[in-house]
């Protein structure tokens, strides 16, 4: 029979077919149709059972009462008699679910342990934070146990604007890599993330000990302890294809230290040099740096993608020493965290690379880029950038002809029917992402007509799938909307509906008139 037939199948191939389904929730259809389909699904559900995408789902914590259910005598004992209430989690489960852990996100680990707790919000009451901590390091235990392997390692916060998930144990760590078993279970990982932590130079310098195939690393120096021995973890690497370095602290401010803490990491970026290709670092300061680090850290002759990301203390004469080592170099990306702008370091980046470089970002005015980047880098593809010279972007659209995202923000306002006009005839037939980013205080203004022109020589040169034009100063006064915004009129969102562009928004601007197949946003 069919069913017969599908059943003599051998495992990989079942296994090929799971891993190719779009959304778990095809694999959690398959646990239903007959045994053997179940046994199959179930280990590749629970490799990541703390995956973001459930990060909102309301019966997420009943993951922790299932993990509850797997302890050994003992710890449930310990949980018991500390009034943690273990009805919910009887003993024995009918897979070893923790034997198939192999992504572990520590932070999603807390927030539905916090979940899981019938009083959790009551955040502040030291009783309930005491249970929720002794659940989260028997649980970590049971893990480094039992798991065969964790290639996945990560605390990962998503604080924006003003809300912070409510978790009491979020400051609360445990050094995994002291714990029995670590030595088994953390031998193979290959991707670690570190939050800000009072432990992190006791698991850097662990870690260096007992695993050797980290290929993507992001971490953090808070202390000058892990500045000291983060740079074992990195030299004990074979093969660190990805490093990300930050500093800040829980207000995402720049850290100070009294001595030079970094120096010493990049230095030992040198010894991943035939395999690095991804640099990133945030928030750090180039203050006490010595010259010659940087120098070392320009061996990494295979580096394809760097980023400074709201450095202090960054100078051109720490860039100069950079900028002409890394002519692989495919993207690039500064934002400011100074008010001195290094625009020779930076574009002397861009000048290097020359024709490899692809992906360009900039958060702020960076004198004599757009010039740099359409004399040298006439292949780039993901371009974003600010200018106070609305003319520029003709220079991009002319000269960079294998565009497909720009993203363009304009700090000053004009008129810009002319310009328009001007721009349609030069659309990149690779363009499929259009945004631009203006003040609303001192707005860009164009006619209907002029849009509608621009907008024809997008379909009839490009196949554009998405435009937009939204605020760069928002959250913004709603006085200063008063004083500063023109209004959209009607005939602009006709304009736009009758364009064939299926993605279309206007963010920040005063509606006349709406529509109802318009994905619209007011800030």
């Amino acid at each position: 029979s069919t069913a017969s037939m599908e059943l003599s199948f051998p495992h990989e191939i079942y296994e090929q077919i799971f891993k190719n389904f779009n959304k778990r929730g095809d694999i959690f259809s398959s646990l239903l149709v007959n045994r053997k389909w179940c046994r199959l699904a179930v280990p590749l559900l629970w490799r990541s059972p703390f995956s973001k995408e459930f990060h909102y789902a309301a019966n997420t914590h009943k993951i922790i009462r299932t993990y509850l259910s797997c302890l050994d005598e003992e710890a449930r004992k310990l949980l018991s008699e500390d009034g943690i209430d273990m009805s919910n989690s009887p003993s024995g489960t009918l897979f070893d679910y923790v034997e198939f852990l192999q992504q572990l996100d520590i932070s999603e680990l807390k927030r539905n342990i916090n979940k899981c707790h019938t009083n959790f919000k009551r955040i502040h009451d030291d009783a309930i934070t005491y249970k929720l901590q002794l659940m989260y390091t028997e649980l970590c235990k049971l893990f480094m146990k039992k798991c065969k392997s964790i290639y996945a390692l990560y605390e990962v916060y998503d604080d924006q604007g003003w809300f912070v998930d409510p978790i009491p144990i979020r400051s609360f760590s445990i050094p995994l890599p002291s714990l029995p078993g670590a030595d088994r279970c953390l031998k193979y990982l290959k991707r670690f993330d570190s939050a800000e932590n009072s432990k992190n130079g006791i698991v850097y310098r662990e870690l260096s000990q007992m695993c050797n195939e980290i290929v993507a690393l992001s971490v953090k120096i808070g202390s000058y302890n892990e500045g000291i021995t983060l740079p074992e973890l990195v030299a004990s690497q074979k093969h660190l294809k990805s490093f990300h370095l930050s500093s800040f602290n829980s207000s995402n401010i720049c850290v100070w230290f009294n001595d030079d803490c970094f120096g010493p990491t990049f230095r030992s970026l040198a010894s991943q040099k035939n395999t690095l290709t991804e640099v990133l670092i945030s928030g750090i300061t180039f203050r006490d740096i010595d010259l010659s680090c940087l120098d070392t850290l320009g061996e990494c002759k295979e580096l394809r993608s760097f980023g400074l990301l709201r450095c202090e203390a960054l100078s051109e004469r720490h860039l100069e020493v950079l900028s002409n080592s890394f002519q692989n170099l495919e993207s690039f990306t500064f934002i400011a965290g100074q008010e001195i702008i290094p625009a020779r370091g930076i574009t002397g980046f861009l000048k290097t690379a020359n024709a490899n470089m692809k992906k360009i970002s900039f958060d702020v005015v960076v004198p004599g880029a757009i010039k740099v980047i359409t004399d040298h880098c006439e292949n780039v593809e993901s371009l974003s950038v600010c200018t106070r010279q609305p003319e520029e972007i003709f220079m991009i659209f002319q000269n960079c002809r294998h565009l497909k995202l720009l993203l363009y923000d304009l700090e000053i306002g004009f008129i810009s029917d002319e310009l328009l006009t001007k721009l349609s005839e030069y659309v990149p037939k690779s363009l499929k992402t259009l945004s631009f980013y203006v003040n609303l205080v001192y707005p860009w203004t164009f006619s209907s007509e002029s849009l509608k022109i621009f907008l024809d020589g997008c379909k009839k040169s490009a196949q554009l799938e998405f435009f937009s034009l939204e605020s760069a100063n928002s959250p913004y006064f709603w006085y200063e909307e008063e004083e500063g915004m023109d209004r959209i009129a009607e005939e602009h969102f006709r304009v736009l509906q009758e364009s064939g562009i299926k993605n279309y928004k206007l963010s920040g601007y005063n509606i006349d008139l709406g529509s109802q197949n318009m994905h619209f946003c007011l800030l």
